[in-house]
């Protein structure tokens, strides 16, 4: 079967044209023209209508940002009050507005500034202030729609459109920066080549309008802005105001413009615009309107002179227009008798009035007169012919307009003369027979042709297609990428909440600002980073595994064996190698004995290596670093005592206080206990063997009075044993009988820890033998408690992460443990197979499986500041925060630095609220409300409340309080307390109270529900029904018209401010959620529950991002965008700022 030779893109171009056409049998004849009369295209294009299968590309009001319908906005009453003026400053969408730049008909424009990073400059044209009517507002919304379909230099650019909250249509545009049309060829003198190249120019941007079936219908010279592009006049058609779309009707099916109704400027006007008898409106009428502003460009005259349009009433212009006889241009020139007239306009044209006249006469005046002819079809038939004639004009070839030719001439005459020209008919009859044939296959070549310019337009609109298919996909790459970093970031949260520092820092690397080409880090990435980027005071690197780590008693030197069978000897004052000593194997325990005298290695072989540490080694320590040979390998002295302690591998030793006793744990299951004389030379007395276990003794430790003994086994236990008799005194089995592979005692005895292979660590009460569990995340390879008694103990895993753990028992003898909050960090890239802690406790050391020995402050590194307590708290966005209690204290906080301080001395300060911008804060104290001005500190008013409150909130501007009494629960009062002046709602048991931060709106909480309030008209305009339980609190969007809302049933629910309509909901705690609050940039949702936890989302995805636990309940939350800090007040009085930085 052939394939029909026209294109998809062709077919759907001239159906979308004429689907808008509502009458058939005028879509027929519209379908038939645009098919240039080719009976096969036209079968296509009806039968594709028929189908409905047309595409089109929606405008944006049909979303919801586009112009609410006509019937809703015309009991809107005035928009404004104060006229445009007021108006700057003022936000729309995404834009702030700077200044008026023009004002036409039917609306307003403005400069607007972008609220985004890149600060764009923009236009935005709003509707005018009053009452809106159907049709102006459809004629605004076929202006946007007209320009958001047209792409091209010469053509202001569309970028939105949208509807305020109050219910005003509005789009942006591109802000052009230029002069309009007569007054950039005025103050440039451009010559009169330089005029025609910019008509050219025009020309173009109206071809590609008209082939976007766009008819602008009001061209003339201010609507035409000529800008400069480097040295080269850009002109950019503007005010599409009453332009027309081929065959367009609106929505709701109301014409933009009705039957009759004349829109336009007369002097530009064409016949057919100007009386309907002429004909349809198509793009021919644009063509007459740029022959008369090239009229007026070339020879500084309009077409029909001013003073005779303004002689008429504008019931005589069909009249005017239709038959005024336009002269030549030349011709107007000649007879023009203002001499200093003719002087001016050649001087803006840099010629003479001679030269001019030459100009002007002959082709110039045939083309100006073909663009005004009366009957469009006389006319240029698109803007590309005309523009295609004036070229050939500057390229001084023949031009296609030429004078009225004969048969014109003749044909009117005919038209008068009927009689006489019967006789004349006929003979031309023969002629037009005679060329018949040949006018139809000319013809036929036009229709090919004008099917050959329909399939490039399609392709261009093709290529356009796929340029905003190409933006869509980049928008639709930046969501999901942001959508990534916030599930990232919980994943990072939940991960620190583990212990799981490898996976937190992984987590935060994948979004480093060197590997994105977005950046995305905000507050909590900051926040992560700066828990877990926790560097060491110093750091060594060694050959092979670090196996243990000890100090010499005098704690002048620090002892390490790694898997090379050497043991590493470092000053410790400055951490340099001063020895490096070969042992005979493997080294699985290193310990000192407690005078420092001797150095114990246990060995694979079942064997303990003693060295008499003052007499072989110490003094090669010190000759070493006498002769500046730190660092070089020593042979090793023998050792002065080889004692087989079992008959397989030693894996722990550890002495007794006093050094008469030495404990081996080994690979048969056994612990012994060896008597040690003073003389280590002679043999040992083994005294007592504990009982065997039923796996291998990881370690073992001695409680410092020696009178208990416990051991870490393979077998999965923690036994302890009294040493006086060899009887098991305590165990302990692992949850999943996972190798328990640590043990130590508290240096004062009264507490015992272990833990295993899986993550668990126990801590147990000597005596009472009361523990405690906790499951951390990665088996425990390390264990060693701080030496006081505080309860402190650090823990090394597999994955290379040092933590802190507290346990301690209760009043009523329960133990107690959890980890200690600000010491974690992640100290290696592997096992941390070794953690011991130097005499004064301040540093711990520790030895990993990767090679390396790092030092690390002990002291906690807590993510907070705290401020003073009080009894509440309120923060404001210009960094200010106010902490009540007797009196109110006011600090800065970026720097902490206290600022002021309110009140008389005495008072309670129950509450607070700080007013957003102002310089205000209210507070109550249980009987009276004081409002006080922060900057000069003092107070600027106060009242009486006798019934007490349940909620105030100050307005964003200090001048407004909302109160809501604790006795009188049916009202909500707002007081002005500057001008004196009450207003009151009705609102049952409002317990949460909200100012939109533009001021234009009050939520107020009711029972399970919520209203919104538009404070200029103080009238409801939304309820917000779907909690389960009491409303606890409410905030505004700062960027949005969505408001948030919680409450008892632990539910946050986002919602449309306008209408009340749910847009998303989820549970947000495990408890009642008490706070939420935007941050002031709008990015970040915070919510404080009952369970303790703040919780931060992203407003891009509406997902948590971070999680922070509290000790105690919470009172109130605040996010500063401006420093970048989280704001917490505790039930217990403190404050808390979390830091990024």
């Amino acid at each position: 079967m052939p394939t029909d030779p026209f294109s998809e893109d062709a077919i759907d171009l001239i159906a979308r044209a004429a689907r808008l056409i509502p009458d058939g049998a005028r879509r027929q004849r519209v379908v038939r023209m645009l098919c240039e009369n080719d009976s096969r295209l036209e079968q296509l294009v009806m039968e594709r209508l028929q189908q409905g299968t047309v595409s089109g590309t929606p405008w944006a009001g049909d979303s919801a940002a586009g112009p609410a319908s006509a019937g809703a906005t015309k009991a809107a009453l005035t928009w404004w009050r104060g006229g445009a003026k007021e108006l700057a400053g003022a936000t729309f969408g995404d834009y702030r507005l700077l200044e008026q730049i023009g004002e036409g008909g039917m609306g307003v424009v403005f400069m607007a500034q972008s609220q985004r990073d890149n600060a764009e400059l923009v236009a935005i044209k709003v509707m005018r202030p009053g009452p809106f009517t159907d049709a102006t507002l459809a004629r605004f919304r076929a202006e946007a729609d007209v320009l958001s379909r047209l792409e091209h230099p010469g053509i202001a650019r569309f970028f939105s459109a949208g509807v305020t909250d109050n219910g005003v249509p509005y789009y942006t545009m591109e802000l052009v920066q230029g002069q309009p049309l007569n007054r950039f060829l005025k103050s440039r003198r451009s010559t009169v080549r330089q005029r025609l190249e910019l008509c050219i120019q025009i020309c173009k941007a109206l071809q590609h309008a008209h082939q976007r079936g766009v008819i602008h219908r009001d061209l003339k010279p201010s609507n035409i802005l000529v800008g400069l592009e480097g040295d080269r006049p850009q002109p950019k058609i503007i005010d599409f105001g009453i332009a027309k779309i081929l065959g367009d009707v609106s929505a709701d099916g109301a014409c933009v413009t009705g039957f009759h109704q004349v829109l336009g400027t007369p002097a530009y006007m064409s016949p057919e615009q100007a009386d309907s008898s002429w004909g349809d409106i198509d793009t021919r009428t644009d063509v007459y309107a740029l022959g008369a502003i090239l009229y007026e460009m070339l020879s500084g005259l309009a077409p029909i002179p001013r003073a005779v349009i303004a002689a008429a009433s504008p019931s005589q212009y069909p009249e005017l227009i239709c038959h005024y006889n336009v002269l030549a241009p030349s011709q107007r020139w000649r007879e023009l008798g203002d001499e200093n007239l003719r002087q001016a306009i050649c001087r803006q044209r840099g010629t003479t009035p001679r030269l001019l006249s030459r100009q002007l006469c002959g082709e110039l005046d045939w083309i100006v007169l073909r663009a005004l002819e009366k009957e469009k079809d006389r006319r240029y038939q698109s803007m590309e012919e005309f523009s295609a004639d004036l070229q050939r004009f500057l390229d001084g070839r023949p031009v296609l307009a030429r004078p009225p030719s004969a048969w014109y001439l003749l044909n009117k005459y005919i038209r008068r003369q009927r009689a006489v020209a019967t006789l004349l008919v006929a003979l031309l009859l023969v002629m037009v027979f005679g060329v018949a044939s040949t006018a139809y296959f000319g013809r036929r070549a036009i229709v090919a042709g004008d099917l050959a310019r329909h399939r490039a337009r399609a392709a261009q609109a093709a290529r356009i297609d796929a340029e905003r298919a190409r933006m869509r996909a980049r928008d639709e790459a930046l969501t999901a990428s942001r959508l990534l970093y916030d599930a990232n970031m919980k994943l990072a949260s939940d991960a620190l909440h583990q212990g799981d520092i490898g996976n937190v820092i992984n987590l935060l690397r994948r979004h480093d600002a060197g590997d994105q080409t977005q950046d995305f880090r905000d507050f909590a990435w900051h926040y992560l980073y700066r828990r877990v980027d926790v560097q060491p005071d110093w750091l060594l690197e060694e050959q092979g595994e670090v196996d243990a780590v000890a100090f010499d008693p005098r704690g002048q030197y620090m002892a390490a064996i790694c898997d090379n069978r050497l043991v590493r000897f470092y000053r410790w004052s400055d951490r340099v190698v001063v020895g490096a000593w070969e042992v005979p194997e493997r080294a699985n325990a290193l310990v000192f004995s407690p005078d420092g005298a001797m150095m114990l290695v246990g060995t694979p072989s079942g064997k303990v290596l003693v060295w008499d540490f003052n007499a072989q080694v110490r003094p090669e320590l010190e000759s070493q670093v006498a002769g500046r040979l730190q660092g070089e390998l020593m042979p090793m002295p023998s050792p002065v005592v080889e004692t087989s302690v079992d008959d397989d591998e030693v894996n722990s030793l550890v002495f007794s206080r006093d050094g008469t006793h030495l404990y081996a744990g080994t690979d048969q299951r056994r612990v012994r206990r060896w008597s040690i004389d003073n003389d280590w030379t002679k043999p040992w007395e083994m005294e007592l063997e504990f009982p065997e276990v039923g796996r291998s003794i990881k370690q073992v430790a001695l409680a410092p009075d020696e009178k208990l003994l416990a051991a870490a086994s393979s077998d999965g236990t923690l036994r302890v044993w009294d040493t006086r008799t060899g009887s098991e005194v305590f165990r302990w089995t692992s949850p999943e009988t996972a190798r328990v592979t640590v043990v130590d005692f508290s240096s004062d005895g009264r507490l015992l820890a272990a833990g295993d292979i899986r993550g668990t660590v126990v801590a147990a009460q000597v005596g009472t033998w009361e523990y405690a569990e906790w499951g951390s995340l990665d088996g425990i390879e390390s264990l060693a408690f701080v030496r006081d008694s505080s309860g402190k103990f650090l823990t090394g895993d597999r994955g290379g992460a040092v933590r802190c753990w507290l346990a301690e028992p209760s009043a009523s003898g329960k133990m107690g443990l959890q980890p200690e909050e600000g010491v974690l960090w992640l100290a290696a890239n592997g096992r941390i197979q070794s953690v011991a802690l130097q005499e004064d406790n301040d540093l711990v050391v520790v030895g990993s499986r990767d090679g390396k020995i790092g030092g690390w402050d002990l002291r906690p590194r807590l993510p907070y500041r705290e401020f003073p307590a009080g009894t509440s708290m309120a923060v404001n966005s210009e960094g200010r925060i106010a902490i009540g209690g007797d009196r109110i204290r006011c600090f800065e906080l970026e720097h902490g630095e206290e600022l002021s301080c309110l009140g008389d001395a005495g008072s309670n300060f129950l509450q607070l609220s700080m007013a957003a911008r102002g310089p205000y804060l209210a507070a109550f104290d249980g009987a009276e409300l004081h409002v006080f001005d922060i900057g000069t500190g003092r107070p600027v008013a106060r009242w009486q409340e006798s019934n007490g409150l349940w909620k105030f909130q100050i307005s964003p501007d200090g001048y407004w309080v909302a109160l809501a009494d604790r006795k009188e629960r049916e009202k909500v009062r707002l007081v002005n307390w500057q001008e004196g002046v009450q207003v009151e709602f009705d609102a049952q048991q409002c317990a949460a109270l909200a100012f939109s931060p533009d001021m234009q709106f009050l939520a107020i909480g009711e029972l399970d529900d919520a209203i919104v309030v538009n404070l200029q008209t103080l009238h409801r305009v939304a309820r917000l029904v779907g909690h389960d339980s009491t409303l606890t609190d409410l905030a505004f969007s700062p960027i949005s018209g969505v408001v948030a809302s919680v409450s008892d049933d632990r539910r946050l629910k986002l919602w449309n401010r306008a209408t009340g309509q749910e847009q998303f909901s989820t549970q947000a705690h495990a408890a009642a959620v008490g706070r939420v609050v935007y941050s002031d940039d709008g990015k970040l949702l915070v919510t404080s529950g009952a369970d303790r936890r703040v919780r931060l989302w992203s407003t891009a995805s509406n997902q948590p991002i971070l999680e922070l636990k509290m000790p105690d309940a919470i009172e109130n939350v605040y996010f500063s965008s401006r420093v970048q800090q989280l704001l917490v007040h505790l039930r217990n009085g403190a404050v808390r700022a979390y830091l990024s930085q």
